[in-house]
């Protein structure tokens, strides 16, 4: 075999090793295209970046290529050189997507390389720059977004978030958008803008899922709180939860942002809603409360206090506090009540215990209140009122020496508080513990004038006038004291019988201007002026007092004293005046009686009687006015002879000793001897001692055929006139008209013939005997008789034989006349004789009412005795009645006062008046008070509205103070009372009076002020002799006293004194009595046939103090020498004003001239 010769390169060789070379020059020499991609290059090296270079050179407009290098440039840490590289990209419009961000990260790249400086801060401001433009790039938003996120740890948050904001309006994917918004809402909440970054979130609030919804507006929420907007955080709230029916977190948030918000509605619906749903949570319940009472909605909290009583166990002391708060706001203080104390009891809360002590006070439940002012003084924290709130609880529960306890030891405590003392004085006072109240007010180093009119007052009471009396011897300044000091000054005097003090009271006040003297002290006036029966001053005084008050009782009263001075003209006008202003007046039965009197003086009989009848309808039970009707009807007998029988038949069913001559005179007048020979022997029990009712019995006695009768009577008669003090011409006048012929022949007998120096008395006598003996037939004995020519004897002779009528007669001559009138009304004469014999000795009858009173009183007021000795007068004319007494008072010591009172005078006028079916009287009196005089006044007016019905009214200026010795001489009180009576039949009679009480110091200090009331029954048994009542009455007196006495009143006081040591605050009593009498002894008007006798028993319980009181007073009355009346009487009580007894006695002479 031929062997071929083997070659080296054959062609397959030289192709496979062509293919091996080509294929090592493609590995080692890649193509352009893989340079193009950006990840061909992870670590480039020289040779690389070579021949990119070159690459980028033949092809510039190659960016994938450019990219490539300024990547590898980059990796190789020639920032600056891809930087270049990347500019042509960067200038473009529209810079490719990937260019961008990697200039980006090279920008970054060559930041981070640059050291803190200005350089960095301009790279910065480029990079910002660039960013900006990156944001104008037409990218997906999303791309946009993911490029801009790098720039964030190195772009300002400001700057970032405007980038952001950019790219926001470019969003079209909801949950990008809502992705965005929420990246720009934590920019601007990092930037402090939470406000803004919530407005960012807003709109997005419907495009979240609703899972997320909630959780988003939380968010929303807490940044609208963040940026100061809590209604806007409160209305997404409301919006996130609409539905009311809420869970507990969701309240408790709703609450907290309603209160941010200042929604008080929403606040108070959630807290409401959570409240409700937990009755027993008192953390909830408090809450509402509180809210419940800022918004002042009281119900609503008290509908949540109901609650929380119900949980008692988790209440706080604030919580008891609230509650009680809110109760008593709803006006429920009872139920508050028990939730204070239980506090005050916790807590010992001076707040807790004020106000239980205040609604326990208020509601009156004194055992609580006692309990926690008891409580309250052992732990030492009570204030003065504090003892004395309690002593007044205390007191209501009858615990009186408890009282005394807490206050003496409260004033222990206190020992200048003055309300203290005067409390514990009050009480002392209402105990009727005098000593203590007086050693109480002894012991002060100081009295003010109303404390020394207090111990005045005490000193009264413990029956030591003359104290009280001396103690008052002093002017307060102020004038209300001083007023009080005079009028009880005044009432000591006058309880003392110290008329000097009385009648320098009453020159005091009438010294005084009218400016200085009040209403009180006018009238107390007008009583000092009536007192000593000034009854001039007292018809002045009361006329002023009515143009000053237009009171009627005023008027009233000038009618009466114009009665009493027989000013008929005068006393007309008045009644026409008060009928004028006072159309009522037409009521009162005495309005009328004094009319019928104004009548009868005119001799208008007829007006009389129908005046008197008016006056009757009104009054048909008045047996004093009946006996007046009867008087006038009697003068008339003729005329009247119907109506006087009735009329008599009237008064006979129940008469009294006073009717007995009417009722004799008048049976006897109609022809019916028998009926008032019944009368005149009635009238023999009490008149057996009168000459003219025995002589007049007589004359009847001889008419109806029993003349030896007759006879006797006239000679017991002549016995009696053989005892009489009067003048031998009225015996004789009685010897001779009673036919006791040898009586008055012996007296002729041993009168003297000659009539030389015979006094007036003598030559009237002598003159009597002379007609005597000329109706005798023996005129030789009547011319012996008249020897003396002179004018009178010859007039004398030239009316012998005829009817001695003196005109104008005197006094004496009247009461003459008056005499035989009364004896001749029986005997035999024609009816026009009997009329005019009858008119007449009527008028004489009401003229002559006159008495002369002298004696001594003796009183004691309570510390001490006033003894008043003096004299009185009364003169009766018409329908007038005048009085005037002057009196001196001695007191038997000082009492309280500073020093015993000194000797004084006390004088008074009085004037009274009784005119249809009214009657008036007015009153004047100088009293004397302590170391000084006043003047008192008063005024009464009684008016007979009807047959059963009575009114009456009066005002009492400056008079005595009755409630203590010390306060009869310090002080004045003035009195105004209305009175009221009504008698459903002739034995019973009701009677009522209220009064306005005034007193004050003898400088017009105000002491005291209120009222009394007195209510009284009484029921006649017996009218005959002796006349027997029995009566019940009720007694209350109340007085609002001053909280001390003036300096003026303690300065005449020996130790300070407050003003319940002198006054009384209460008076109240009950009690009941009887009365046997016969006549009025110490009257000054003839009764009833001496003697004249009184006894009374009475007794009661004054309420007030819980104490029994008895009294019982006695008196007798007889004639000694002829028309005349020695009396005395005493009187005793247990218990006066001040708790202590009181004891009178009188020692009267009273003399009746010309009766």
């Amino acid at each position: 075999m031929r062997r071929n010769r083997e070659s080296f390169f054959s062609l397959p060789a030289l192709v496979l090793m062509g293919a091996l070379i080509a294929l090592a020059l493609y590995l080692l020499f890649p193509r352009q295209a893989v340079f193009e991609n950006p990840d061909y290059l992870e670590t480039p090296d020289a040779l690389s970046i070579a021949y990119l270079e070159v690459l980028l050179r033949s092809d510039s407009d190659n960016t994938p290529l450019r990219l490539s290098l300024a990547r590898a440039l980059g990796t190789t840490g020639q920032l600056e050189r891809a930087d270049q590289v990347m500019a042509p990209l960067m200038a473009q419009q529209t810079v490719p997507e990937e260019a961008f961000a990697y200039y980006l990260e090279l920008q970054t790249q060559r930041l981070f390389a640059i050291p803190e400086g200005p350089r960095k801060e301009a790279r910065k401001d480029q990079l910002f720059a660039d960013a900006q433009a990156l944001v104008r790039q037409p990218y997906e938003p999303e791309r946009i977004l993911e490029l801009l996120r790098p720039a964030s740890s190195w772009l300002s948050q400001p700057r970032y978030l405007t980038l952001l904001q950019g790219v926001e309006d470019r969003m079209t994917n909801p949950g990008q958008r809502l992705q965005l918004a929420l990246e720009i809402a934590r920019l601007e909440e990092a930037q402090s803008r939470p406000g803004m970054a919530a407005a960012t979130l807003r709109p997005y609030i419907d495009t979240v899922r609703p899972e997320a919804r909630d959780e988003f507006i939380d968010n929303i929420i807490r940044l609208e709180l963040a940026g100061g907007n809590p209604k806007a955080a409160l209305a997404l709230f409301k919006q996130k939860l609409p539905d009311t029916r809420m869970s507990e977190p969701a309240l408790t948030e709703g609450i907290r942002l309603a209160r941010l918000a200042g929604s008080a509605s929403d606040e108070a619906t959630w807290i409401r809603q959570r409240a409700n749903r937990h009755p027993g949570d008192t953390e909830y319940q408090r809450e509402l409360l509180a809210f419940q009472l800022a918004a002042g909605d009281l119900k609503a909290a008290l509908n949540t206090i109901r609650r929380l009583q119900k949980t008692p166990n988790g209440l706080t002391h604030e919580d008891r506090q609230t509650m009680a708060q809110v109760l008593e706001w709803n006006d429920l203080p009872q139920e508050a009540l028990p939730v204070w104390v239980s506090l005050y009891q916790q807590t010992g809360s001076s707040q807790a215990f004020q106000r239980s002590v205040d609604l326990a006070r208020g509601l009156f439940q004194w055992d609580t209140l006692r309990m926690l002012l008891t409580e309250g003084a052992r732990q030492e924290r009570l204030q003065p009122d504090g003892y004395i709130t309690l002593a007044e609880a205390l007191v209501g529960a009858g615990r009186f020496d408890d009282a005394r306890e807490w206050l003496t030891e409260g004033r222990s405590r206190f020992p200048r508080s003055d309300t203290l003392r005067e409390r514990l004085l009050t009480l002392l006072v209402n105990l009727r513990d005098f000593p203590a109240a007086i050693e109480l007010l002894e012991n002060e180093p100081r009295l003010s004038d109303a404390d020394r009119i207090q111990l005045a007052s005490l000193y009264w009471r413990t029956r030591q006038p003359e104290r009280a009396l001396a103690l008052l011897d002093f002017e307060p300044q102020d004038r209300q004291l001083a007023e009080t000091v005079q009028i009880m000054r005044m009432d000591l005097a006058n309880s003392l019988g110290r008329t000097d003090i009385l009648e320098r009271d009453y020159e005091s006040l009438l010294a005084r201007s009218d400016s200085e003297l009040t209403l009180n002290l006018k009238e107390r006036l007008l009583n000092l002026a009536a007192l000593f029966e000034d009854y001039p001053r007292a018809l002045s005084l009361s006329e002023h007092l009515f143009l000053e008050t237009g009171q009627p009782r005023f008027l009233a009263a000038i009618a009466e004293y114009q009665l009493a001075l027989g000013q008929w003209q005068e006393l007309e006008q008045t009644l026409e005046r008060w009928q004028t202003e006072l159309p009522t007046a037409r009521n009162n039965p005495r309005y009328w009686s004094l009319r019928a009197l104004i009548h009868q003086r005119n001799d208008e009989v007829l007006a009389a009687n129908d005046a008197y009848r008016a006056a009757w309808e009104l009054a048909p039970d008045d047996e004093n006015l009946m006996i007046s009707w009867a008087w006038l009807q009697l003068a008339n007998a003729e005329q009247f002879a119907d109506t006087l029988q009735a009329l008599l038949a009237r008064i006979d069913d129940t008469p009294s000793p006073a009717a007995y001559p009417v009722l004799a005179y008048g049976y006897s007048a109609l022809g019916q001897p028998r009926q008032a020979l019944n009368w005149f022997r009635q009238g023999m029990k009490t008149r057996s001692d009168d000459i003219e009712w025995l002589l007049d019995t007589a004359r009847l006695l001889e008419q109806t055929g029993a003349p030896g009768t007759a006879t006797d009577l006239r000679q017991k008669a002549a016995v009696r006139l053989r005892e009489d003090p009067s003048t031998p011409a009225n015996r004789f006048t009685v010897y001779s008209e009673e036919g006791l012929l040898k009586l008055a022949w012996q007296t002729l007998a041993t009168f003297p013939r000659s009539g030389d120096g015979d006094d007036p008395d003598q030559r009237g006598l002598r003159e009597t005997l002379a007609y005597f003996a000329s109706n005798q037939g023996d005129t030789l004995v009547a011319e012996a008789l008249l020897p003396v020519p002179d004018g009178r004897n010859e007039a004398v002779r030239q009316r012998i034989g005829q009817t001695l009528r003196p005109a104008p007669e005197n006094r004496e001559q009247q009461i003459g006349r008056y005499v035989r009138q009364l004896d001749r009304l029986n005997s035999p004469m024609t009816p026009e004789q009997q009329r005019v014999t009858m008119q007449d000795t009527v008028n004489l009858h009401q003229t002559l009412n006159r008495a002369i009173q002298v004696g001594s009183r003796w009183q004691n007021l309570g510390n001490f005795t006033v003894q008043r000795s003096g004299i009185t007068g009364q003169f009766s004319e018409d329908e007038f009645r005048w009085q005037l007494s002057a009196n001196t008072l001695k007191a038997s010591g000082s009492g309280r006062l500073i020093s015993t009172p000194g000797r004084s005078s006390e004088t008074s006028f009085e004037v009274n008046r009784r005119s249809g079916n009214g009657a008036w009287s007015v009153s004047v009196s100088q009293l004397p008070r302590y170391q000084q005089d006043d003047l008192a006044v008063s005024a009464a007016f009684d008016q007979q509205w009807s047959d059963r019905i009575a009114l009456g009214a009066g005002y009492h200026f400056q008079e005595r103070t009755p409630d203590s010795a010390e306060a009869w001489w310090l002080t004045r009180r003035d009195r105004a009372y209305a009175s009221a009576s009504y008698t459903p039949f002739s034995r019973l009679n009701l009677n009522a009076q209220i009064e306005q009480l005034t007193v004050n110091s003898l400088e017009n200090d105000q002491l005291a002020d209120g009222y009394g009331l007195d209510l009284n029954a009484t029921y006649t048994i017996f009218r005959n002799d002796p006349a027997w009542i029995i009566s019940a009455g009720y007694r209350n007196q109340q007085l609002s006293l001053a909280d001390t006495l003036p300096s003026s009143t303690l300065a005449a006081l020996d130790q300070p004194l407050e003003t319940a040591s002198l006054l009384t605050e209460e008076y109240e009593r009950i009690g009941v009595g009887t009365r046997w009498f016969h006549g009025s002894p110490h009257a000054l008007y003839r009764s009833t046939p001496s003697p004249r006798a009184f006894l009374g028993l009475d007794a009661g319980y004054v309420l007030s103090t819980s104490t029994a009181e008895v009294g019982v007073e006695v008196g007798l009355g007889w004639r000694v020498l002829g028309d005349d009346e020695l009396a005395l009487s005493g009187r005793w009580s247990s218990e006066g004003l001040d708790g202590n007894g009181r004891t009178e006695f009188n020692l009267t002479y009273t003399i009746y001239p010309g009766r």
